[in-house]
């Protein structure tokens, strides 16, 4: 069962550079972000379900890896992929977590973090939930 969303978080508190908002969820398991920056998207790094699909690797696209990593467009479903920058993480001491059963709307994505369902980013008719055990791309 997830949590009820209390409230929505003052974005500002999570813009990190111009139009860049990041975040980790609650548990520090991932570090996410959402970009204004074309393409505009959501995305987090961190352990993903073992039973997520195996995806061409960072710097190694012959190779297929375990992702490290899942995004989604304002405009194309979620997907899984394996990177080796640290987009996702932020600037380091200054990110700050999303609090469980709060929301993040920025850039024309809302972000929530459960402690059952994991972390949930969507925009329009596409999104994805990821904890390290379960997964929902759309």
């Amino acid at each position: 069962m997830s949590s009820p969303v209390r409230s929505t978080v003052d974005a500002e508190n999570y813009l990190t550079a111009p139009g860049v908002y990041h975040f980790t969820s609650a548990s520090g398991k991932f570090a996410c972000m959402i970009s204004t920056e074309e393409p505009t998207l959501a995305g987090c790094h961190g352990p993903m379900p073992a039973t997520a699909p195996k995806v061409p690797g960072s710097g190694a696209p012959d190779v297929l890896v375990p992702p490290n990593s899942v995004s989604v467009t304002a405009d194309g479903p979620a997907a899984f992929t394996s990177v080796g920058d640290t987009r996702f993480h932020g600037p380091g001491a200054g990110v700050q977590p999303l609090p469980y059963g709060h929301r993040l709307d920025a850039a024309g994505f809302t972000c929530t973090v459960d402690p059952v369902t994991g972390v949930t980013c969507a925009a329009r008719l596409h999104g994805f939930t990821v904890s390290d055990s379960a997964f929902d791309l759309w």
